[in-house]
């Protein structure tokens, strides 16, 4: 016999609960703290080992709502841990403390739709990832920034999460898109930072994705690419080709541009640039994390000796791929 089909917009509670795991690894803890949004919805969060989640309405509340908020908090989270927790549960609550069929089989469904974006790549998972402890900062006024901040950034951030995501595609495609995406990042920048400007190309006189580079890397990734900006032409040539790989065949790739090797490191460090650009326009004092910063990006420096040879390489008078 078929389910009787669940209708979202007559499904209330009052508290969601939200328990996020990892096979990989235990999380510090104890840490916790609680604070309001929207101003009648309490959020307590809770860490040792696993990360507890409840967000609790004064009054009943579609339960996808409720849902929708807690996302924005798990991506805000992301943000400073750079993963996401691959294991879910999730429990609905009524306003006695009760949790019916109808809001057990809701939780389940949500369970079953959640967007791949959610798996984080095997590159991506590790302490190198990890830039502070979210505790320290997280509150009211930071997720009231971190929800105007995501709706501006909009299509954005979800590219840039699918492309951190194991999503089965390969990954010198993945780089091409994250790279793509500071064309919109450098926009958006102006937006939230006067201080900002975007350099027009000599010959075109307008920004170039070149251009767009140089002036974010230039104020927001020294920590990242002091040693790639020793060759700085061109290796902003290389990012710039490695994305204009993704509209050319193969025989019309004859300028350098990032191998597979390279598009994994190269992806890595162009997430933590963009992290630490989102933390900045969010208002996060640098000094919280940039020794950790610099201690990931070391460690990124020092893996199997890919950002060693890419220099070499770029460093070669008309250097050209390496066969793959």
């Amino acid at each position: 016999m078929e389910s009787k089909k669940l209708n979202e917009n007559s499904i209330f509670c009052r508290t969601i609960k939200i328990q996020l795991c990892s096979d990989n690894s235990l999380l510090s803890g104890p840490y916790s703290k609680d604070f309001h949004i929207k101003d009648c919805i309490k959020v307590t969060i809770e860490q040792m080992g696993i990360i507890q989640i409840k967000l609790t309405s004064e009054k009943d509340i579609l339960a996808k709502e409720l849902f929708v908020e807690f996302q924005k908090i798990e991506k805000l989270i992301m943000l400073f841990n750079g993963i996401f927790m691959e294991n879910l549960k999730i429990r609905f609550l009524d306003a006695s403390g009760n949790s019916n069929n109808e809001l057990i089989n809701f939780a389940e469904k949500l369970k079953k739709r959640r967007l791949t974006y959610f798996k984080t790549a095997d590159a991506y998972l590790g302490s190198n990832t990890t830039l502070m402890n979210y505790f320290d900062v997280i509150n009211q006024p930071l997720f009231d920034k971190w929800c105007s901040l995501l709706d501006e950034l909009d299509i954005i951030h979800t590219l840039l999460l699918y492309n951190t995501a194991d999503t089965g595609m390969p990954v010198t495609i993945k780089c091409a898109f994250i790279i793509e995406c500071y064309e919109s990042l450098s926009e958006l920048i102006l937006v939230y930072n006067k201080n900002f400007k975007l350099t027009k190309d000599a010959n075109i006189h307008k920004p170039t994705l070149k251009t767009r580079l140089d002036d974010v890397i230039s104020k927001y990734g020294n920590e990242v690419f002091i040693d790639e900006y020793q060759k700085k032409d061109i290796f902003l040539k290389t990012l710039v080709n490695s994305r204009n790989n993704i509209m050319h065949i193969k025989r019309n790739q004859k300028k350098p541009y990032l191998n597979g090797p390279e598009s994994v490191l190269y992806s890595m460090k162009l997430v933590f640039l963009y992290r630490k650009i989102l933390l900045s326009l969010l208002g996060i004092d640098f000094k919280l994390y940039s020794e950790k910063l610099k201690e990931s990006i070391k460690a990124w420096n020092n893996w199997q000796s890919v950002q060693e040879r890419f220099l070499k390489r770029i460093s070669c008078k008309g250097a050209v791929n390496e066969q793959q």
